[in-house]
């Protein structure tokens, strides 16, 4: 029985070191894919020799041949507390802790482990008194324990202890969705220096070392994480590289419309998106903000706007959606997409205005003006109701700027522009139709209203007085009116011109005069 465990034992040994070659040609052919492969190829590597080399030590029957297979076991042993750093470091993206200074502690101090192991018998700073000892089926190397052993010793536990931090460290930053794989690597990070520790204290079964056996099952672990589910790409470090650097706000959604990760700018976008939010569905989470739950149940491909109140006062975003899927094309989640459009918007508005509103009149443009009222006109004649179109030609305006130059003519046409505001309604249009012409929409007003209107106009031009300098400006009026018809379908060029036709005539007859022209084409004078 006890040869059996003895076969048993070496196969199993065996079977490791095989088990790690393979694994070792695995991820060094996929070292241009994963970031992680060289260092975890090395680490294989050296775990494969370690398996090897104390198969080799326990079959070896005599004192010089065991320690010439320890030799073998330790160009695996002597880097793994380099190699087991260096892969928890890279795999975390905790670049910034390889100093200069650590990475030459990583290259000599293995190169100083494996030359005092291998001249231990000139020294004893490693080994002293070695001998041969039974325990159970196995025939073991016994030794007695030298300075450097136990710093070798330390530093093996120090990398365990580290990695364990790092992946504990990566495994509470972890999106919700990566938890559950983040929590394996963990684990079976945790497995090492658990098992170094009982074959330290003399837990282990008939003196066997089952580091090398516990070390394999942790690197198969790791590589089914690195290369089969790419678990560390989907991690937290490259969380950071991605969508923390991205000045959109993002918000991951699963299939079950759960949050399940975002980052810092959607967060200061989003009031209620707060940490606490991961696990939550949408519909609880964005309650508050229909617009956002709508885009994303829409999921508009040119995005949706909708607006937040915000300490400035409001603040725009535009929300657009992105399909996560696998290979098959089955859906894996939605990226929302989270953009600040506040300055796009207030920067359009502006334009808008600069292209809507007459500069020094305050009054629309031309061309403003054409556009409202046609859209209103066309309100007008859907209901019904009737509506007159007014022109406004200031009398004598150019001997005003010729006689007292260009900024009198400025201030006249500002203070009568304030004062034709202050007369219409809230509701009609008012534009600056040329030079010294104004143009006036009244929806919903028929001839006798729209001269009621007209005179209050006329009286009140009349009747202001223009501080300028030492003396005061005044100013006249003549007006053109188009009532509409019924009966007609005349477009807005047609019923303009006719307002046109309507002040010439008023200023040709007497300046002051207001004519209205009637839908039959004759001018009846008014005032």
């Amino acid at each position: 029985p006890r040869r059996l465990e003895r076969l048993f034992s070496l196969l199993v040994l065996f079977l490791t070191g095989m088990a790690t070659t393979f694994l070792a040609l695995f991820a060094w052919e996929r070292r241009n894919k994963t970031p992680e492969a060289l260092v975890f190829t090395a680490l294989l590597a050296a775990c494969t020799l370690y398996s090897f080399g104390y198969a080799g030590e326990l079959s070896a029957l005599t004192l010089e041949g065991k320690f010439l297979w320890s030799r073998v076991q330790y160009l695996g042993i002597a880097p793994l507390p380099a190699l087991w750093l260096l892969l928890s470091i890279r795999a975390t993206d905790r670049a910034q802790l390889l100093t200069p200074l650590l990475r030459k502690a990583l290259v000599l101090l293995p190169l100083i482990t494996l030359a005092l192991h291998a001249t231990s018998p000139w020294h004893s700073l490693y080994y002293r008194n070695l001998s041969l000892v039974h325990s159970g089926p196995f025939l073991h190397l016994h030794f007695q324990r030298g300075l450097w052993y136990y710093v070798h010793l330390g530093m093996l536990q120090l990398s365990f202890l580290a990695g364990n931090i790092l992946f504990s460290l990566s495994w509470k930053n972890s999106p919700l969705s990566g938890r559950r794989e983040s929590a394996i690597l963990l684990t079976a990070s945790l497995f090492p220096w658990i098992t170094h520790i009982l074959y330290i204290i003399g837990m282990n079964p008939w003196g066997v070392d089952t580091n090398p056996f516990v070390l394999t099952v942790t690197t198969i672990v790791c590589g089914w994480g690195f290369f089969r589910h790419k678990l560390l790409n989907l991690m937290p470090f490259a969380r950071e590289r991605i969508l923390e650097v991205m000045s959109e706000g993002v918000i991951v959604v699963d299939k079950k419309n759960r949050i399940i990760d975002f980052n810092s700018p959607a967060g200061s976008m989003i009031p209620p998106l707060v940490p606490r939010s991961l696990g939550m569905k949408v519909e609880e989470v964005f309650a508050s903000i229909p617009e956002l739950l709508e885009a994303i149940r829409l999921e508009e491909p040119l995005g949706h706007e909708f607006s937040l109140p915000d300490q400035r006062g409001e603040r725009s975003l535009r929300c657009r959606i992105s399909h996560i899927r696998d290979r098959g094309e089955s859906l894996l989640a939605k990226a929302v997409f989270i953009a600040d459009v506040s300055e796009q918007n207030n920067l359009r508005k502006s334009l808008e205005k600069v292209i809507a509103i007459d500069e020094l009149t305050g009054l629309y443009t031309h061309r403003h003006f054409w556009e409202t009222c046609r859209r209103e006109l066309l309100r007008c004649r859907r209901r019904g109701t009737p509506f007159a179109i007014l022109l406004i030609d200031l009398n004598l305006f150019q001997e005003i700027k010729l006689r007292y130059g260009h900024g009198a003519g400025d201030l006249v046409l500002k203070e009568i522009a304030a004062l034709c505001t202050k007369t219409v309604r809230a509701y009609d249009i008012l534009g600056r139709y040329r030079d010294e012409e104004f143009a006036l929409l009244l929806p919903e007003t028929d001839l006798p209203g729209a001269l009621s209107v007209v005179e209050r106009l006329r009286r009140n031009i009349s009747q202001t007085k223009i501080p300028f300098r030492s003396s005061h400006l005044k100013v006249t009026a003549s007006f053109g009116i188009v009532p509409s018809n019924p009966g007609a379908d005349e477009d807005l060029e047609s019923l303009l011109l006719r307002a046109e036709r309507a002040v010439l005539q008023a200023k040709e007859e007497d300046l002051g005069k207001v004519v209205s022209l009637l839908p039959t084409g004759t001018a009846e004078p008014v005032v």
